[in-house]
């Protein structure tokens, strides 16, 4: 073993933290990763911890996030700031790689210091002809492009298309992104994929538990009267539902962060943003949830909806999204969903000319569904509401 291996492996031993021993060493933070890769190699079993405020703690033999049956957010503030994004597909034409430097920025300037992704993060095969980098090269594009900060992690759930790549070449963005990206983390320690890691996610924050999954709900998950949270991706969709065949646990859909179309959506790279006020026993009191668009280099709030743990009376479901379609369960003549239409409408009316051009350059090929114009068109001034 070199001898600045051992002072680091000294180092982790008096639990500092890897801010100090990157101005220590003089080293960054992914070059730790691969060094403290060298020191597994070497026999010594250094467990990693995550933290809301962005902090790796690692320990030789110690306290670990990953658990059997849960992955362990440590807090110990009063309010929690989530940015959840799903559908990423790197390695599809339509990924949107500015669309996750912007909402990267956007994390930074507004304290927000953890990022939830449920599922997909590449393409995988595609159909074929809407592939930019074959889907064999696609997890090594990931790791080198993926956007980083040292104050952010991520927190990811496997989707069907990290699955397509293992099933075919056998590789896993799993076994990459453990060894290689620690600010990028599966929430279960697979080091390969399994159809149950496509579902069974949880994440817990204090007492608090918050299930990520990237299709649907396991049996497991609903049955677990401590979910607090749902959060799901794969229908490129943001939708919030409340009392769901008398479950309690809030759902919500999160909308994909590229341009993909998918379930007959106008698709432009959205996000959610979470602000969770926890009680003074670490108890969650709200969630502030805030839907936002992504449009050159902006981040739009289009919706804000708030959940309340005290309320018993809320709806039994909300419309959060002028973009969706194909869903039975909601009614597209729900007042709050004209509301929300309108306030969407509102911020791409206060586009200037040229970031109109690019709008309209943005849905120029012929597969995209260019209905900005009819959706402006339809939100007369005097329907229109200004968002405070």
């Amino acid at each position: 073993m070199t001898g600045s291996n051992e002072k680091i492996l000294a180092m982790i031993k008096e639990r500092k933290s890897i801010e100090e021993i990157s101005n220590e060493m003089n080293l960054s933070y992914k070059q730790l990763f691969y060094r403290f890769n060298q020191l597994q190699g070497h026999g010594y079993n250094i467990d990693r911890t995550y933290n809301t405020n962005g902090n790796i703690g690692y320990s030789i033999n110690g306290k670990s996030s990953f658990n059997n049956e849960y992955f362990e957010l440590y807090n110990g503030l009063d309010k929690v700031k989530i940015m959840a994004i799903s559908d990423i597909h790197m390695g599809n034409v339509r990924s949107d790689e500015e669309a996750l430097n912007t909402i990267y920025n956007y994390c930074i300037k507004n304290n927000i210091h953890v990022i939830v992704i449920c599922g997909d993060l590449i393409e995988g095969k595609g159909s074929g002809h809407d592939l930019k980098i074959p889907a064999e090269d696609q997890i090594e594009h990931f790791i080198k492009t993926y956007p980083f900060d040292k104050s952010i992690i991520n927190l990811y759930s496997n989707g069907n298309h990290e699955k397509n790549v293992f099933d075919e070449f056998k590789m896993s963005l799993n076994t990459a992104l453990l060894t290689r990206r620690h600010d990028i983390c599966p929430i279960r320690n697979h080091k390969y994929i399994t159809s149950s890691s496509i579902n069974d996610q949880i994440i817990k924050i204090n007492n608090n538990k918050i299930a990520i999954s990237h299709i649907n709900p396991s049996t497991k998950i609903t049955s677990d009267n401590n979910i607090k949270l749902h959060l799901m991706g794969h229908r490129h969709a943001s939708v919030s539902l409340f009392n769901v065949s008398q479950d309690k646990t809030p759902y919500i859909f999160v909308p994909s962060i590229t341009r993909q179309n998918a379930f007959n959506q106008m698709q432009t790279p959205r996000a959610v943003e979470l602000e969770i006020h926890l009680e003074k026993n670490k108890e969650f009191r709200v969630i502030d949830k805030k839907d936002l668009i992504i449009l050159n280099e902006r981040v739009l709030l289009t919706c804000e909806t708030i959940i309340n743990y005290s309320d018993k009376d809320i709806k039994p479901f909300r419309y959060t999204d002028q973009g969706i379609k194909s869903l039975d369960m909601l009614n597209n003549q729900d007042e709050k969903a004209k509301e929300e239409k309108h306030i969407l409408s509102d911020q791409l009316g206060k586009l200037n000319e040229d970031s109109k051009k690019k709008l309209e350059a943005f849905y120029s090929d012929a597969d995209s569904q260019k209905n900005i114009n009819v959706m402006l068109k339809e939100a007369t001034p005097s329907d229109r509401h200004s968002y405070k």
